[in-house]
């Protein structure tokens, strides 16, 4: 029976140390995974994995890699930073952050983007309220299809 007790004790050690070890190369693994997308450069790309992050309600890194590509004037991402600005997920809510990317997104076409500028003109959010700026954004949104403009 002692012997028995032995190999259970044995058995259980190395059980302790495969997972130990799994759990290591995992988090190996993982960080060079951030190193690597840390060191990516193609806003497409950026864009992307800030979406994947984004779905992982991991709002803080989309953040990151959203700005990185809006940085690099990637419209989409420059939109989508603005819904987060307006919003206030993964950053603090601020009117004047979220017109800035929408405006930045509107000039490369992004319907939603005219459509939310024409919003924030109206409202005066963000920006001092003008109805002439206002109907200019509707009017470039509604152009590309926006039944709501």
């Amino acid at each position: 029976m002692e012997v028995f007790m032995g190999s259970k004790v044995y058995l259980l050690f190395g059980a302790v140390v495969v997972c130990f070890a799994l759990f290591y190369f995992i988090f190996r693994m993982l960080k060079s995974t951030d190193k690597a997308i840390d060191n990516m450069t193609d806003p497409a790309k950026l864009h992307e994995v800030a979406d994947e992050l984004y779905e992982l309600r991991k709002f803080k890194k989309a953040v990151k890699y959203y700005r990185k590509a809006a940085d690099q004037g990637y419209a989409r991402a420059q939109y989508n930073l603005g819904e987060m600005y307006f919003i206030g997920e993964g950053v603090p809510q601020d009117d004047k952050a979220a017109f800035r990317y929408y405006k930045l997104a509107a000039e490369q076409r992004i319907m939603q983007a005219q459509f939310n500028l024409g919003n924030m003109y109206c409202e005066g959010r963000g920006v001092q309220q003008d109805d002439k700026a206002a109907f200019k954004y509707y009017k470039l949104a509604a152009e590309q299809g926006d039944a709501y403009a």
